[in-house]
């Protein structure tokens, strides 16, 4: 964009090419890397979000891919649709970036026609590159803004690019581009608060758990378990203000509820704690998900959440799960 404000048109064309060829190349060498290092460790993709699609089939889908790429980056995922604060003024700034941009092309290239054309084709090629990732698994379901916000960027760029041409608005920009990151900070701050404070609400009700296992004569490291429902659901699971405000991925001790997911967590929290139970296996864990027993079950601290059925011990957390 830059090269076309100068009247370098050629230099801007070849620098847009490289960039599109450089992307799409850098895709395919990923791609290829990834699927070596997975024969070499001996193991297999998995199918979330197209992560074991093939070379090939990753090349074949490119278009597939860069749709999902403009269709990942709009105002409304950035803005309304996420889980961050300072929404309202984020709409605000990437408008002003977007209208000062636009205002920039015109007004510097009245005239110029063929120029006008290549600086708003790089304008619009913006999303791609901030989504180039969507080409790796064009499988993928979408795309949701990350916490370092690619977008920011964008933001860097215009500061830089209207520096040589927009004296005048030097100040807007930089205020502009403080308040981003400033919110980003914010926004990441959040997420790691809520990651503490709910990993220290989750071990804090396992270890009552346990201690409940112990008195009610259920610990036994030769039985299965089977914990039931989302933990940052139980009513003993302290939350405060921020946890509430961060992204659904960073509050700890929210899980995801399908059966895996849930027998992963409770796993992993287990061992956070250092105490040794068996989780028990899928097939036991859909067993018991579909009970109408567990249903009617109380969730745990009440009387009748621990029940002992054979060799598997069930525990209720909470009602959050689902049932297949």
């Amino acid at each position: 964009m830059r090269s076309v404000l100068d009247a370098k048109e050629d230099k801007g064309f070849n620098i847009i090419l490289r960039a599109i060829v450089s992307g799409l190349v850098s895709c395919v060498v990923y791609k290829v890397i990834w699927e070596i290092a997975l024969k070499l460790r001996g193991i297999e993709a998995a199918d979330y979000n197209g992560a074991d699609a093939s070379v090939l089939s990753m090349i074949k889908n490119i278009p597939v891919g860069i749709a999902k790429a403009y269709g990942g980056w709009n105002l409304r995922r950035s803005t309304f649709d996420s889980y961050y604060i300072f929404r309202p003024v984020r709409l605000l700034i990437y408008l002003f970036i977007l209208g000062l941009l636009i205002h920039l092309g015109v007004t510097k290239l009245k005239g110029r026609g063929k120029s006008k054309v290549l600086y708003f084709v790089a304008l619009l090629l913006m999303p791609l590159a901030e989504n180039v990732c969507m080409l790796l698994a064009p499988g993928a379901g979408g795309v949701a803004i990350q916490m370092t916000a690619p977008t920011v960027m964008a933001g860097l760029v215009v500061l830089c690019l209207v520096d040589s041409y927009e004296v005048r608005l030097q100040k807007p920009i930089a205020i502009a581009v403080a308040l981003l990151l400033y919110g980003n900070i914010y926004c990441v701050g959040t997420d790691l608060d809520a990651m503490v404070q709910g990993t220290k609400s989750m071990e804090s009700v396992m270890d009552k758990v346990v201690t409940s296992l112990i008195n009610e004569g259920a610990f036994d490291t030769d039985k299965q378990y089977v914990f039931v429902g989302n933990m940052s659901d139980n009513p003993l699971f302290y939350k405060n203000e921020l946890w509430d405000r961060a992204s659904d991925y960073a509050k700890g001790g929210q899980f995801w509820t399908a059966k895996e997911c849930m027998a992963a967590s409770y796993a992993g929290t287990l061992n956070r704690i250092g105490i040794k139970l068996d989780i028990a296996n899928l097939e036991a864990y859909e067993k018991y998900l579909n009970d109408k027993d567990v249903k009617k079950m109380p969730c745990y601290p009440e009387e009748g959440s621990i029940v002992v059925d054979g060799d598997t011990v069930i525990v209720k957390m909470s009602n959050a799960y689902e049932v297949d």
